[in-house]
């Protein structure tokens, strides 16, 4: 069995047994397309309301690390429209969420990689189909294992909620000391010049849920206005950088100067599970 036809056939199991997970899991839908390009395979809610994303995945937990950070920052956009969808069936859209990934096996770094999303729950759990001895299909699960992390009382919030570039404290990292604070007024007028300049209203809101996004990646992260651009690194190792202009939002990834347009919802998701992707697989890995 290929691997999609049995995190297919799991999937189906799961939403007919989720107590599988755990006792009072409810499932409310399935294959949900949170934003374009951005979709969960399960959307669950406990016994208290609380949301609990279920994700397929391979042996390398990398890719879907990236996947947990996209329905993050998706989810905090999508709260009012998940409120009125299934807040009769149980759910408290405004609690963070958890994560069940669901693999037939996981490689021996997953614990340490767990724990990279910061304050997120995140379980890892391998599954096995079986039957019994009548013929009826069952989902084995086993925990792997467990983010250590508290969970966050919010995780990565919706726009409305994003404070002005002149209220907002850079993301500086420790290393840079007492520069870091002397450094912070003029970043912030840096960046509210910025979001003064002619960009379309449309592609500065673009800009800040990128910037907040990326920011919530880790503690680690560290911005700086370069050029015209906002530049964000991990140590010294570039990860992304956000560049506005009268055409819009240009984002690149990674190193070099290579940067693509982001018009729209789309290209936005897109463009961010790309930066999410290069974290978790080039440098947080090798960190």
């Amino acid at each position: 069995m290929n691997p999609a036809s049995r995190h297919d056939q799991a999937s189906r199991l799961l939403a007919a047994r989720p107590e599988c997970i755990e006792s009072g899991l409810a499932v409310l839908d399935d294959h949900l397309e949170l934003a374009a390009g951005v979709h969960v395979d399960l959307l669950a809610c406990d016994s208290l309301g609380e949301p609990v994303v279920v994700l397929f995945c391979d042996r390398d937990v990398a890719p879907v690390l990236a996947r947990v950070a996209s329905i993050s920052a998706a989810l905090g956009v999508a709260r009012p429209l998940l409120r009125k969808l299934y807040g009769e069936r149980g759910l408290d859209a405004d609690r963070p969420a958890r994560f069940a990934l669901l693999a037939p096996r996981f490689a021996d770094d997953t614990p340490q990689l767990l724990e990279l999303l910061g304050p997120r729950e995140l379980s890892a759990y391998e599954y096995r189909l079986i039957r019994t001895p009548d013929g009826e299909a069952l989902l084995d699960l086993a925990l792997f294992a467990r983010s250590a992390s508290p969970v966050a009382a919010a995780v990565v919030a919706a726009p409305a909620a994003e404070p002005s570039a002149a209220e907002t404290p850079s993301v500086l990292s420790a290393t840079n000391g007492a520069h870091a604070a002397a450094s912070n007024g003029q970043q912030s007028e840096e960046l509210t010049e910025m979001l003064e300049g002619s960009a379309s209203p449309g592609s500065k809101a673009l800009f800040q849920r990128a910037r907040q996004s990326i920011r919530a990646l880790s503690g680690e992260v560290a911005e700086n206005h370069i050029g015209g651009r906002l530049e964000f690194r991990v140590d010294s190792q570039p990860l992304a950088a956000l560049r506005l202009a009268d055409d819009g939002l240009h984002l690149r990834v990674g190193e070099g100067e290579l940067e693509q347009s982001v018009p729209d919802e789309a290209s936005f998701n897109a463009g961010l599970n790309a930066v999410f992707t290069h974290y978790f697989s080039r440098i947080a890995r090798r960190a």
